[in-house]
């Protein structure tokens, strides 16, 4: 039953957010739970089929290499292939279920604390974290048309996001920053948003700026802090 709850929830996070408070706090953990799996097993399977294209396998390990990214081994330090379909899958699995789960709960902080601070909306973090992951459907749709992109055109530069408009290997490090500014990551902080203010009785437009603006800070402050540390770092090396 709350398998059927949180699937409601996810698709009403599509189509009419104001109606994501329908699934109770009680609930928050399972619907967390199930985001998690459902956002962890679509991005793996956008990731691998991704890799397995030779030429969009070359293009990133090339933007890796101009961003300073580690080279990763293709054996353990026990001599342990790496190297085989199955243990790449494995690795991108566990660090997509890392990522996803670190990523949510940062996303449920960020806008609880705006929310409040904005509205003084007396709101919890079940009611946070359960819109969250109510948009899990959101997060896989606009992956699922990135990777499409992706693998129609053989080229990382394609997708839902500012990054089009330059040339990635040309400016490596505003591209990597402009990847975030990314259409179905503003939708989906606005839906959660959206929800997290019906949920305090409010009307969505409370719920469209506070996500607006919670998209807005994450971007700036961390993925644009993260890209400029990245590219003093790659000059002060040179």
């Amino acid at each position: 039953m709350q398998l059927v709850s949180a699937i409601r929830a996810m698709w009403a996070a599509v189509v009419e957010p104001v109606r994501i408070p329908d699934v109770r706090t009680a609930t928050a953990l399972s619907m967390f739970a199930v985001a998690v799996l459902l956002v962890t097993a679509a991005s793996t399977c956008f990731q691998y089929l991704e890799a397995q294209d030779a030429t969009l396998a070359r293009h990133a390990e090339a933007l890796a290499t101009r961003l300073g990214a580690p080279e990763q081994p293709t054996t353990t330090t026990e001599g342990v292939d790496l190297s085989s379909p199955q243990r790449a899958f494995t690795a991108i699995l566990g660090i997509t279920l890392l990522r996803e789960v670190v990523s949510m709960v940062a996303m449920a902080g960020v806008l609880l604390g705006l929310m409040r601070f904005m509205t003084n909306a007396d709101l919890g973090f079940g009611a946070a974290i359960s819109s969250v992951a109510a948009t899990a459907f959101i997060q896989i749709l606009g992956a699922g048309v990135t990777t499409l992109f992706h693998l129609i055109t053989h080229d990382m530069r394609w997708g839902l996001h500012a990054g089009i408009f330059i040339e990635p290997m040309s400016s490596p490090f505003l591209f990597a920053f402009l990847q975030r500014v990314d259409v179905a990551a503003l939708w989906q902080y606005v839906a959660a948003a959206v929800g997290m203010a019906s949920w305090a009785g409010l009307d969505r437009r409370y719920g469209i700026i506070v996500g607006t603006v919670s998209w807005a800070t994450i971007l700036i402050v961390v993925f644009g802090g993260m890209s400029l540390l990245s590219w003093i770092m790659s000059t002060s090396v040179r």
